[in-house]
């Protein structure tokens, strides 16, 4: 049974990079700060931008502006979290609101992100 679980569910999020990439965005993960936070999180960043380099360019993004963008909107994030917590989803939605035109590069990953399908459950309910 087990080798048949694992063949069913071979592809999630621990065995696929982008998906596990993706957990750069919870900020739950991170590091309390200092220089652990400044750095945390940049091979992800280029992780996801390689994925969807393609459209991210065609759209005006580079992974350069995605990185400077991603050390600066770690503190925007942080200071909102002082204030009490926030799900993961209001949170970036607050942060794309007040933020977006600052860090457009970097929320473009957001937005990806934020779409991903991580369960086809909904999908099978229909069946």
């Amino acid at each position: 049974a087990s080798f048949h679980l694992e063949g069913r569910f071979q592809d999630t999020l621990l065995n696929n990079p982008v998906l596990h990439a993706a957990l750069v965005f919870d900020p739950t993960l991170w590091p309390p700060g200092g220089p652990e936070l400044q750095s945390y999180g940049e091979e992800n960043i280029s992780t996801i931008f390689g994925h969807y380099k393609v459209p991210l360019e065609k759209q005006g993004h580079t992974l350069d502006e995605c990185l400077l963008q991603w050390g600066e909107i770690k503190q925007v994030v942080k200071r909102k979290l002082a204030h009490g917590t926030i799900k993961f989803i209001d949170l970036w939605q607050q942060v794309m609101a007040e933020h977006m035109e600052r860090f457009k590069h970097i929320l473009a990953l957001v937005q990806i992100v934020v779409l991903l399908p991580v369960s086809t459950a909904e999908c099978e309910r229909g069946f």
